[in-house]
């Protein structure tokens, strides 16, 4: 019954045509923070502690690295050799952004090749939409 609760807090209607058609004894009211924390005991009002811990303590960010902004050719290259042209936009210590003329899906490795900002090495495929792509330097 426990996972019907919210359904049932949300359409009173279906709540009582259950309690009528089918003798299905509903409470008055389901409490959403027992079904979000899960408590062990039905009879306990408050969400486990270590749950609470967790949604309060602030989540750790890590600054995001500063990016120069550039307009320079590069080259990607695949394992299977083949070589695609584009531009960096921009670029940090741990990676790069680059631009290209088509919007050709890519392997999930490359080998990158941008001699003017100083980048070379294998990179991994971070993200890719339309003719961008985000690549993470990596060391193999």
């Amino acid at each position: 019954m426990k996972k019907f609760g919210y359904i049932l807090t949300e359409q009173p209607d279906l709540a009582w045509r259950l309690q009528e058609n089918l003798r299905i004894r509903i409470p008055p009211k389901m409490k959403l923070l027992n079904r979000l924390f899960k408590t062990s005991s039905s009879d306990s009002e408050a969400p486990a502690s270590a749950r609470v811990e967790q949604m309060v303590t602030p989540v750790k960010e890590r600054p995001r690295p500063v990016r120069a902004s550039v307009y320079r050719e590069a080259n990607v290259v695949y394992e299977s050799g083949y070589k695609r042209r584009g531009i960096v936009l921009d670029y940090s210590d741990t990676g790069v952004r680059l631009r290209f003329p088509t919007n050709e899906g890519m392997p999930e490795f490359v080998t990158l090749h941008a001699k003017g900002v100083g980048l070379q090495g294998p990179a991994r495929v971070v993200w890719q939409k339309g003719s961008e792509a985000g690549f993470q330097l990596t060391t193999i």
